[in-house]
């Protein structure tokens, strides 16, 4: 008796499942070329994985290189460069959040109080397009942006205003964690105002 329960919830469950799936497949039907997108290029990468664990060889594959456990993670974690690492990766991704996140918050509520409707998508843009240049294209820019010779913008504007020598910026770790986060900033601020420009457009004025 209780088999047969337990088979007809079973039978109700799997019903009621096709029934969904039927009533809204346009809706998956819709879903399905993002599917198609995100299981082989997000989802089907998190094999990847496994190589922590693997001494990996390229020839031998996921499959065939010998699996080591932990080994590496100790190897990591002994060696003398492992707290710098993990301070530097704790650090940027903090100066990454407490200025990266407000800054399109306030670039979306200025360009918001925008009236000339022409003015504000030109600069909405402009402000999009460093989000599609390659890193490689972006740290170019700061290389001659920032170079101490005559060439560079930020050096000759120093020595006309405050007369100041010219810096290797570049070449100073004391300017890497700025100069990271600013060109992170650059870089993303105006695709991810886009979201929140939509999610001030909705509200009521």
């Amino acid at each position: 008796m209780i088999a047969l329960q337990s088979d007809h919830r079973a039978q109700r469950r799997t019903g009621g499942l096709l029934h969904g799936v039927t009533a809204d497949r346009y809706l998956y039907l819709l879903a399905a070329p993002a599917m198609v997108v995100v299981l082989p290029f997000s989802y089907l990468p998190m094999i990847g994985v496994v190589m922590a664990f693997l001494d990996y060889s390229p020839v031998r594959g996921f499959f065939g290189s010998p699996w080591v456990g932990l080994d590496n993670f100790a190897d990591f974690f002994s060696a003398l460069s492992a707290a710098r690492v993990i301070r530097n990766s704790v650090l940027l991704s903090l100066y990454q959040l407490l200025w990266s996140f407000p800054v399109p918050i306030l670039f979306a509520l200025i360009l918001n109080e925008v009236m000339h409707r022409s003015y504000k998508k030109l600069v909405q843009t402009v402000s999009m397009l460093p989000y599609f240049l390659s890193n490689a294209i972006v740290v170019s820019m700061a290389m001659l942006l920032l170079t101490p010779d005559e060439n560079g913008a930020v050096n000759a504007v120093r020595a006309l205003l405050f007369g100041a020598e010219p810096e290797y910026f570049m070449i100073d770790p004391a300017w890497f964690r700025p100069i990271y986060v600013t060109t992170h900033i650059w870089q993303n601020t105006g695709i991810v105002a886009v979201f929140y420009i939509a999610a001030i457009a909705a509200v009521n004025p």
